[in-house]
């Protein structure tokens, strides 16, 4: 019996390596976002902190108060002296919406002081109306510096997002649970469109919600959108940052 040629050996071993290693490249989360020019995401290499809402709603601390600025335009910007959107407090959780999990990521949720001030501010007022409504969705806001938060950090739909005025908001739902919509039929009408007219009366200058919500308000303020059937994006003025 002749031996085996070294190469019929070694040709399937090369070939088994190479597909591992193809599996585990296409196995990583699309939403970590690439490094360029020295820049650390902030939280991209630590453990997320526990919600702490999971102990009670303990009261949030005061915001710290940054003198922020947004530069460029919402689809083209960054973002300077930005403030971190709090994990959770007792009216709000954090909402990944690409690991679908609860919280979402420190580095995904940066905005201008007064955008995360008067969210915030919203928010409370929105369960003190409504005491025994779950607590309000947060999702993506921006980047710490601002900038692209497009397809390579997980969203193809966040062309904008980019200097510190957007905000995501997720529905409130019918069974009280605190996660994103998986279908418009879960949304509870009534605390969803508090949740809109309140942001209207707030001053946004924006609101796009899903075209399937049956959610509305002043035309030149609350526009449907596609890809908007379980959150509200909300956007703020200039002056508000």
């Amino acid at each position: 019996m002749s031996s085996i040629p070294r190469r019929a050996i070694l040709l399937p071993v090369a070939a088994a390596v190479i597909g591992a290693s193809a599996i585990a490249f296409l196995g990583r989360e699309p939403s970590s976002p690439a490094r360029g020019k020295g820049e650390v995401i902030p939280g991209d290499a630590i453990v997320a902190p526990r919600d702490p809402g999971t102990a009670g709603f303990p009261p949030l601390g005061p915001l710290p108060r940054r003198t922020s600025r947004p530069i460029g335009i919402p689809s083209a910007g960054r973002l300077e002296g930005g403030v971190q959107m709090p994990v959770a407090g007792p009216d709000h959780f954090t909402w990944d919406p690409i690991r679908r999990r609860a919280p979402n990521r420190p580095w995904r949720r940066w905005g201008a002081y007064g955008v995360v001030r008067l969210t915030l501010k919203v928010v409370r007022q929105y369960r003190a109306a409504h005491p025994g409504a779950p607590r309000v969705g947060i999702g993506d806001l921006s980047r710490r510096r601002g900038g692209d938060f497009g397809p390579l950090y997980g969203l193809p739909g966040h062309a904008s997002h980019q200097n510190g005025l957007d905000v995501d908001l997720y529905y409130p739902r019918l069974d009280r649970s605190e996660r994103a919509l998986e279908d418009v039929s879960e949304i509870n009408h009534k605390l969803s469109q508090d949740l809109v007219d309140r942001f209207v009366d707030a001053g946004a200058e924006v609101i796009f919600v899903g075209p399937n919500t049956g959610l509305d308000g002043p035309p030149s303020v609350v526009q449907a959108i596609p890809n908007h059937d379980n959150h509200l994006h909300v956007r703020f003025p200039r002056w508000r940052a």
